[in-house]
């Protein structure tokens, strides 16, 4: 018998008891294994609940689980990365495998954890943290044994995505799709880490140092979020032919890497371009297999609570515990990032220098250009001469 703790109890956890239930038996049969959610962790016992579940099983003490020597595998869906780690760090403690879809935590740290785990021959796994449904993790490890990774591009965030396409869809006005994807609970009421970033930033942190083989911290990366995105801006570029969504990029080349999460405006030949609303897509190329790219929901009950199941079939048949990290020493090369880059500037109040301009779109208020091929980091030192709210800055990459 595989006994499993499950700790947390809200959306992802209840789809992962759910979707456990009603194929427990499909389970078994596969891995020909009996298997069992022995114990629940919870923060309310009584707690009315949408998903029915034996009260017996529910627990508030977490040593319950961890003390429990029958229990040889935790799935971690709690929302805190604090707590999260802690779990981690008694999982291994009291030898047990650990399956999480907290991308807080594995961004955070994910070497440290991805090192001790495989020191003491035990599955730490990550597949929900990035993604979704979308069973990228797993299909990178495989194509990294032969393939060098040279390049990643996604859409890493639903709810940034559904914000650009209502907007392009629908004219209507950055507030109104927050508040909508808010309502439709696609966005929290602080929407900041899907807004700035950061939720993209600590995905493709773990994308590109799986795939690329050396520590890439969240320090490393280029984040500009969609806050300063206007429908203004939309519309503007959408007369061009071109959308904005949030692209997550990773690019290795002579042992440097650049890694960055930025509004990107794409014209219809571009494969991202018809990824809308809470959809996510992930595209990484080797050098061996070319282009390979995945399309799904980028969050949601079920489609995690799959992806964190699809981890806990791994744990029980898969005995191969070596971690897919390399040590390589490749250095951040960021500051050589070069594009072409669509600026709208409110209330003109800097100089662009000549040699920037490719196109000037409006010289009224506001001020809007797009540039030649520049260094990214040289137009930010130049915009960092006012305040964020009076300008923004979308890659074009038709």
């Amino acid at each position: 018998m595989i006994n499993i703790g499950l700790l947390g109890f809200g959306t992802v956890g209840a789809g992962v008891y759910s979707i456990f239930e009603e194929r427990k038996d499909y389970l078994e049969l596969i891995l020909q294994e009996d298997i069992n959610i022995k114990k629940i962790l919870v923060k309310n016992t009584n707690k009315d609940r949408k998903v029915k579940v034996n009260p017996n099983l529910l627990t508030i003490n977490e040593d319950d689980i961890f003390l429990d020597e029958e229990i040889g595998i935790i799935i971690e869906v709690t929302p805190s990365a604090e707590d999260a780690y802690r779990y981690a760090k008694k999982a291994l403690q009291y030898n047990k495998h650990f399956i999480t879809s907290n991308k807080a935590l594995v961004s955070a740290y994910y070497e440290e954890l991805s090192t001790l785990f495989e020191q003491k021959d035990l599955k730490f796994l990550y597949e929900a943290s990035v993604g979704g449904a979308i069973p990228i993790i797993r299909e990178m490890k495989e194509q990294i044994k032969l393939n060098e990774i040279v390049n990643i591009r996604a859409i890493l965030n639903g709810t940034t995505n559904y914000i650009l396409t209502n907007i392009y869809e629908k004219n209507i006005s950055f507030y109104e799709a927050l508040t909508k994807a808010q309502d439709l609970g696609y966005a929290e009421q602080n929407p900041s880490d899907d807004i700035d970033g950061i939720d993209s930033m600590r995905k493709i942190r773990i994308l590109s140092t799986l795939g690329f083989g050396t520590s890439i911290i969240e320090d490393d990366i280029l984040v500009n979020g969609i806050g300063n995105v206007s429908s203004y801006d939309i519309e503007t570029l959408k007369q061009k032919g071109l959308k904005v969504k949030l692209i997550a990029s990773a690019n290795v080349l002579n042992g440097r890497y650049e890694v960055s999460v930025l509004p990107t405006a794409i014209s219809a030949k571009n494969l991202f371009y018809n990824i809308d609303y809470r959809k996510n897509i992930v595209s990484f190329t080797g050098d061996k297999v070319g282009e390979l790219s995945f399309i799904g929901e980028g969050a949601g009950m079920y489609e995690t609570a799959n992806s964190v199941l699809s981890d806990l079939i791994e744990a029980i048949s898969n005995e191969d515990y070596s971690s897919p990290l390399r040590a390589r020493g490749f250095q951040n090369g960021i500051s050589g990032l070069k594009g072409s880059f669509y600026i709208r500037i409110s209330n003109k109040m800097i100089d662009i220098p000549g040699d920037y301009i490719k196109e000037v779109i409006s010289e009224e208020n506001p001020f809007v250009i797009i540039t030649n091929e520049i260094g990214i980091l040289d137009i930010m030192d130049n915009l960092s001469e006012i305040g964020k709210e009076d300008y923004s800055i979308i890659k074009i990459d038709e």
